[in-house]
């Protein structure tokens, strides 16, 4: 892991109020590399559907910084 699962909390925790049951992804499967700009990523939940979201460029971010994923829908 790039950042340690306390950096990350805190850093998305800048943008938005943290709830009960929120989920933040705090690592990959090996082999797995940068998210960019343009990318999907998607969830899917047995019996209830398929989250989506897309990677959308944070301004002044460098690309190993933490990216913003946008939910768009699903």
């Amino acid at each position: 892991m790039l950042f340690k699962p306390a950096e990350i909390v805190a850093a998305v925790s800048r943008w938005h109020t943290l709830q009960p049951g929120d989920l933040i992804q705090c690592g990959t499967a090996a082999g797995v590399g940068c998210l960019r700009p343009g990318d999907v990523v998607e969830v899917e939940f047995e019996g209830i559907g398929t989250l989506r979201n897309l990677v959308v460029p944070m301004e002044g971010l460098k690309p190993l910084d933490l990216v913003w994923i946008d939910y768009v829908g699903g």
